[in-house]
């Protein structure tokens, strides 16, 4: 009888642990005032979490009074790399249009198929392709690394349109590859109508921007022209258009993108170092992209401690 005693109580107890554990991973949970599912893609939304054995010393946990960041951006993210969690949303699966943020998506799709050495003239078509600024000269020759640079220091359009040109050239549509790029880095919810963001009909997520970033910055090439803070092409000078490269320290990499529609745009990756963390802040539909993001990076190093 003792033994049938405590087969019952081991079948109960097992029923017991099961029962809690699904609750727990069925618990919609609260990021910045938004129910996300646990499931997405991507992302795990779940705060509370147990730390892992192997490395408890550097996953943010919110202080219990910490506030949320006063922003006015129409979206907002706030990811933390090592955890895998979002720290602070609004509205992360909106869709909106990302101006030039989509000249992440085009660097990829260039990456893929050219070299950096190849040549690359420009095509009249390619130059002054938003009726305001003209960076490029039709016919002259450049390779892919300078117009990748241009496109990306200096947000230029015509590098964007010039490139998306040369790789057509080889029977490439560059509009449906840019699209298949998105799909492969789990971007379920964008879609992209061309390789500058000038045309406010394509439109991402917050939470697909933070994915695209952290894509983009595993290609060391691309790392490295988002941080340069200066190029020039003869006597043309592109400054980089990241504000916040000379007030952050250790920025990974980031990329702004304003539009009438789509107002301030920005994606930034910032390496924590003292806590050896990175985390990736976004915000879309802003009317002072450069400060928000500032509060955002702020907010998230005075708020959590790293544990």
């Amino acid at each position: 009888m003792k033994v049938h005693n405590n087969y019952l109580l081991t079948i109960a107890f097992g029923i017991g642990a099961s029962v809690y554990i699904f609750s727990i991973l069925n618990v919609p949970t609260q990021t910045g005032g938004e129910s996300l599912s646990p499931l997405e893609p991507f992302f795990n939304t779940t705060q509370a979490y147990i730390l892992p054995v192997s490395d408890p010393s550097n996953f943010p946990i919110a202080y219990s009074d910490a506030g949320k960041p006063v922003i006015s951006a129409k979206a907002a993210l706030v990811y933390d790399l090592n955890s895998d969690r979002i720290l602070f949303s609004r509205n992360p699966r909106t869709k909106l249009p990302v101006a030039s943020l989509t000249k992440l998506v085009t660097a990829l799709v260039v990456r893929e198929y050219t070299d950096l050495r190849e040549e690359v003239i420009v095509p009249k078509e390619a130059v002054r392709v938003d009726k305001e600024k003209q960076d490029l000269f039709a016919n002259e020759t450049l390779t892919t690394e300078q117009l990748l640079t241009v496109m990306l220091v200096g947000s230029s359009n015509d590098a964007a349109y010039a490139l998306s040109s040369h790789v057509a050239s080889k029977g490439i549509n560059f509009v449906e590859a840019m699209n298949r790029k998105a799909m492969e880095i789990g971007m379920t919810e964008s879609q992209f109508i061309d390789p500058a963001g000038l045309d406010d009909k394509g439109y991402s997520t917050a939470q697909d921007i933070a994915k695209l970033l952290k894509r983009a910055l595993r290609d060391n090439v691309i790392q490295e022209i988002l941080i340069t803070p200066a190029v020039s092409l003869g006597d043309r000078q592109f400054k980089n258009t990241n504000q916040l490269l000379d007030s952050i320290n250790n920025i990974q990499g980031g990329k702004t993108g304003n539009t009438e529609t789509a107002l301030g745009c920005m994606v930034l990756s910032v390496d924590i170092g003292n806590r050896r963390d990175t985390i990736i802040t976004v915000v879309l539909g802003s009317r002072g992209r450069f400060e928000e993001t500032q509060i955002l990076v702020n907010w998230a190093l005075t708020s959590h401690r790293w544990e």
